[in-house]
């Protein structure tokens, strides 16, 4: 897939998500209701605007300070059975007290089959196109059921420059 504009993306996922009855929708305004997130759009944006596509490095510690609890960090990793999978590299502190600590693992190890396009859809399309994107979820998670969240999804590269990695930054409230 080439790179296509961030609307098409976002209206892509959303056609996907609305055909399989996905929870969520995406936009690529990236328009948050959470200031830390308008923050993390900031800072990658600025980022982005001086190196291309960021790593994780570019990014720094200190500059995600406030955002370091909600943010996860994943790598797409190539597969020879399944195309690719997902590591978790980082995961912030609060998303970890909520649906355990998976640092070091695949996230197929611990979503279930049928609902692993759910979350490596959105990522690989993410990645292909190199947009950020706005997420809003309706979480269908054993843990999280109680609970919507806001998410600040975008692209990272390696140090390589191949755009492999994956920053998602996810503040969850009740539902409404």
């Amino acid at each position: 897939m080439g790179i296509v504009a961030h609307t098409d993306a976002a209206d892509m996922l959303n056609a996907k998500a609305r055909a399989e009855g996905w929870p969520f929708e995406c936009d690529s305004k990236l328009v948050f209701d959470r200031p830390e997130l308008t923050m993390l759009r900031d800072v990658w944006r600025s980022r982005a605007a001086k190196v291309g596509l960021p790593t994780r490095h570019d990014l720094g510690a200190h500059a995600l300070k406030s955002v370091l609890r909600h943010l996860s960090i994943l790598e797409r990793v190539p597969d020879p059975e399944r195309g690719s999978r997902y590591r978790v590299l980082h995961m912030g502190s609060y998303i970890a007290a909520v649906m355990g600590d998976k640092t070091g693992s695949f996230i197929d190890e611990s979503i279930p089959k049928e609902l692993l396009p759910r979350w490596t859809v959105p990522f690989d399309i993410i990645l292909e196109t190199r947009t950020p994107l706005r997420v809003v979820s309706n979480f269908e998670h054993e843990k999280l059921d109680y609970a919507s969240g806001e998410s600040f999804l975008a692209p990272l590269s390696s140090e390589a420059g191949e755009p492999n990695h994956l920053m998602s930054c996810l503040y969850i409230k009740p539902k409404e």
